[in-house]
């Protein structure tokens, strides 16, 4: 079952017991828009494969997140996510793919994330924190801000060691901050164009947030060739803010999200209003190789079926090795005739059995007019 345009396709599994080290991707942006990873306590249907937003029933944890064909993510040593162990609330793993657009033809999909897990139980571990909104867009403007924030209430220290950011294509610029509720000043978390690679970003220098402290972001959207509001949802021509951040505690301190990892909204817009650092508005540097390679297909994947041909004229097609075209657009088609190429065709020392030229003119030049193929000639008799 192939997508639909805008489509959101899940697959849940038990969560083997375990700590994830590395999340290796497998995807192109040509195919797919962005994937999603949760752990569950529940899946969203007693069934391994539905299409929807839904993912988990109850509880769940954002793991990882992908999106323009950024790399894999290895994470730093004696820091893991635990899944499936005992006292776990992770029992499933759900994986979200959006595919933005329907497949052309027969294309089988395969992308997805292979998971690295240690059976050693880590020093430290991790978890992401998503900010995100659904505070519509307003319209006409080179420069939209929409706005995130909550307070952090955990006993636990928070250790920030990267961070991504999401959009869809109206997106210029996201950034995050904590104001220290110990000495009331503000620290960048992260700051990236979300156009680029989604990536997982390391936070180089040490970072702590602590009970009391007060996390914020912010989306910066161009809207400028808009005529009405931008909701935030999963349609194609909607938008998206998530600020996503990756974390680690002590593995023996308890987990300060009991109830998800999640901040919805604005908590506190007058500080975020009149505090908010101005460097995290400012845009950064272009970087047109790293929007170039994060591309994404405008158009729908894959190869539509336009005839089937045996034969072209009094042709008949053996085993065809290439095909190519000439500076008239003709198609080139090179074939073996009654020969076969098969694991026969050499003897135990890879010396060719049959030395005889192909009889049969191997090489048709034919012209395709839209509908069918018209033969234009064929050469290369017991060559």
């Amino acid at each position: 079952m192939g997508p639909s345009d805008a489509d959101y396709v899940n697959v849940a599994i038990n969560a083997p017991p375990g700590y994830i080290i590395k999340f290796e991707t497998f995807a192109s942006g040509d195919r797919v828009h962005h994937m999603s990873l949760f752990g569950c306590t529940l899946p969203a249907y007693n069934i391994s494969f539905w299409k929807g937003h839904a993912t988990c029933s109850g509880l769940s944890h954002i793991l990882y997140a992908w999106a323009r064909n950024a790399p894999s993510f290895q994470l730093p040593k004696d820091i893991a996510f635990s899944i499936g162990n005992e006292g776990d609330q992770i029992h499933y793993l759900v994986l979200q793919i959006h595919y933005a657009h329907a497949f052309e033809g027969n294309v089988k999909d395969f992308s997805g994330i292979k998971l690295h897990l240690s059976k050693n139980r880590p020093k430290y571990i991790a978890q992401v924190y998503d900010l995100d909104s659904n505070e519509k867009i307003p319209p006409g403007l080179n420069a939209a801000y929409i706005n995130m924030s909550c307070y952090y209430h955990g006993k636990s220290t928070l250790h920030p060691i990267a961070f991504l950011s999401h959009t869809h294509g109206m997106g210029r610029l996201m950034s995050a901050f904590v104001k220290h509720s110990s000495n009331n000043q503000w620290e960048m978390i992260g700051k990236r164009n979300p156009q680029w690679p989604q990536l997982f970003q390391k936070i180089e220098k040490p970072l702590e947030i602590k009970n009391g402290d007060f996390i914020a972001a912010m989306c910066r959207f161009d809207s400028s060739n808009k005529t009405k509001f931008i909701s935030m949802g999963h349609k194609a021509d909607d938008e998206m803010c998530n600020f996503y951040i990756m974390f680690y505690r002590l593995a023996d301190e308890p987990d300060s999200f009991p109830n998800g990892t999640y901040c919805d909204g604005n908590e506190n817009p007058m500080i975020v209003k009149n505090e908010y650092p101005e460097k995290g508005t400012i845009m950064l540097p272009f970087h047109p190789e790293w929007e170039h390679s994060a591309h994404q297909r405008t158009k729908p994947f894959g190869i539509l079926e336009k005839m089937k041909l045996k034969n072209l004229g009094k042709h008949a097609f053996g085993q065809i090795s290439s095909i190519a075209f000439d500076s008239k657009g003709n198609i080139i088609i090179f074939h073996r005739g009654i020969k076969v190429s098969n694991t026969n065709l050499f003897d135990k020392n890879n010396i060719l059995f049959d030395r005889s030229p192909i009889s049969e003119a191997a090489i048709i030049v034919a012209k395709d007019n839209g509908d069918d193929m018209e033969f234009v000639e064929a050469v290369g008799e017991n060559l």
